[in-house]
C-alpha cells in the first residue's frame, strides 16, 4: 500500500459522521478500505434514522469493502 490507501474501521466512520474535522483531513483524496464488519456494524446501529443509514450506505458504496474468506 502506498500513502493514498488507508483501513478505516468503525470508530473512524462513527467520528466522522459526528463531524470530527481530522478524520475528514485524514481521509481526503485517499483510498478507502473498511472490513465488511465495520460495514454491518455502522448500518445496525439501532434507532438510526433512514437518512442517516442512506448517507452511510453511500460513504460505504465509495470504499473498499474487504469480504471475509474461510480458510
Amino acid at each position: 500500500m502506498n500513502g493514498d490507501n488507508i483501513v478505516i474501521d468503525t470508530s473512524l466512520i462513527i467520528n466522522l459522521f459526528n463531524g470530527v474535522t481530522e478524520v475528514e483531513k485524514l481521509i481526503t483524496n485517499r483510498n478507502l478500505f473498511v472490513s465488511i464488519i465495520s460495514e454491518i456494524e455502522v448500518l445496525s446501529f439501532p434507532n438510526i434514522a433512514p437518512s442517516d443509514k442512506a448517507l452511510l450506505k453511500t460513504f460505504l458504496s465509495k470504499c473498499h469493502v474487504g469480504i471475509l474468506n474461510p480458510r
